[in-house]
């Protein structure tokens, strides 16, 4: 838009100037035309060649004018595409920044998550262990019971196999001294 109200101002410029020279052009023919009559149809004709290369000339320059104001137009939607683009660009990097923050929250609440289970899992066991260690304290205080009990028994047994052969002893002199008694008789 700012382009073609250039465009449009330089070429009412161009044509003020060459309105001004041809209107001084004009003046001086009117002037030479009272001198000499053949000498103004070859000015005019001189001037209307004059005209029409301006006119060629005004005409090239708008041409070129609007080329450039089509390569600017084209430029500057160009730029919008690419600026169009950057906002994309842009807006995609800021939501995968925030999807990557997500997702680093998840991965740390998930490892949380998973060390809370862990730790249950270490106290359970823990738990466990104690458990086992009192259970192998408690078969352990019995062993000793029951080994303790097993040398008290060895020991009575041992006391009552001595009874038993002094017992056999002595039924055997008993039994001799009966024999010698007996034989005697």
């Amino acid at each position: 838009m700012a382009s073609c109200n250039t465009f449009f101002l330089f070429s009412i410029f161009l044509a003020l100037i060459f309105l001004q020279s041809t209107a001084d052009d004009v003046g001086s023919v009117v002037d030479d035309f009272s001198k000499d009559g053949s000498d103004l149809s070859a000015e005019l004709a001189l001037l209307k060649s004059r005209i029409d290369a301006l006119e060629l000339h005004i005409k090239e320059k708008n041409e070129e004018l609007k080329a450039k104001d089509d390569a600017i137009s084209e430029l500057e939607k160009k730029i919008k595409e690419k600026s169009n683009s950057i906002s994309s660009l842009q807006s995609e990097i800021v939501s995968l920044q925030k999807k990557g923050t997500l997702d680093a929250e998840e991965v740390v609440n998930k490892a949380h998550a998973r060390a809370a289970e862990l730790e249950k899992m270490v106290e359970k066991l823990k738990m466990e262990i104690d458990l086992k260690n009192k259970e192998k304290e408690a078969l352990e205080a019995q062993v000793n019971e029951k080994e303790k009990k097993a040398l008290n028994l060895n020991s009575e047994f041992e006391n009552l196999q001595n009874i038993v052969s002094q017992q056999k002893a002595r039924l055997q002199k008993t039994e001799r001294a009966l024999q010698m008694a007996e034989a005697c008789n």
